[in-house]
């Protein structure tokens, strides 16, 4: 009975190790998806500051999203590297 029960004992505590280890997994993923740096914001910065006042009158989808490189998903990347600065963390 008691060979038993430190069977259950052991099985239990493997359990629990694992789903510790796959939740730090993903959170480690999350953390770094959040905090990870987009390279060449400065690059970034000029190619908007040229798009833009070539094509006035459209909409930013037009001209300044196709002068990003990574388009879109790199202009959300800034925005959310920006919402973890200003909060004092660094990303």
């Amino acid at each position: 009975m008691v060979g038993q029960f430190h069977q259950l004992v052991n099985l239990l505590i493997a359990t629990v190790h694992r789903i510790d280890s796959r939740a730090e997994k993903k959170v480690t993923k999350e953390l770094i998806r959040e905090f990870q740096r987009v390279a060449g914001k400065e690059s970034i910065l000029f190619r908007i500051a040229d798009a833009s006042p070539a094509h006035p009158d459209e909409s930013v989808r037009k001209p300044v999203f196709p002068a990003v490189p990574g388009g879109e998903q790199t202009l959300r990347d800034l925005g959310r590297r920006r919402w973890w600065a200003r909060r004092g963390l660094r990303g």
